[in-house]
């Protein structure tokens, strides 16, 4: 079965990125550059994967990233920063939430899907 990918990113040229990387290996992928966006594509199909940015126009990204996975809890959350990853917790389990940190590399986006 096809997986669908969304990627919640303000960061166009990452999400092209991700989005033609995938979808030549036959996944179907979304973008949204904002939260509102995003969440509005999440409650339309909820993606199997989602790429959550942290710094987004209208709010951060990953303050909803425990929300969404209690709401959706099988979709799989990667958490994208272009700065360090913040020191705090996303959520009580944090280990729940994979983190990729910009610039990344094919390789890189490939080896998540080995966790």
């Amino acid at each position: 079965m096809k997986k669908n990918l969304l990627v919640i990113d303000d960061d166009i040229d990452g999400s092209t990125l991700i989005k033609n990387h995938y979808s030549k290996k036959a996944y179907k992928v979304d973008t949204a550059p904002t939260l509102e966006e995003g969440i509005a594509k999440i409650n339309e199909q909820v993606p199997d994967i989602l790429f959550l940015d942290h710094h987004l126009p209208d709010g951060l990204g990953w303050a909803m990233a425990a929300k969404m996975q209690r709401t959706f809890p099988k979709m799989r959350i990667v958490l994208l920063t272009a700065f360090d990853a913040p020191p705090y917790p996303v959520a009580n389990n944090d280990s729940d939430f994979t983190r990729l940190e910009k610039p990344f590399s094919l390789e890189k986006l490939d080896s998540i899907f080995d966790e």
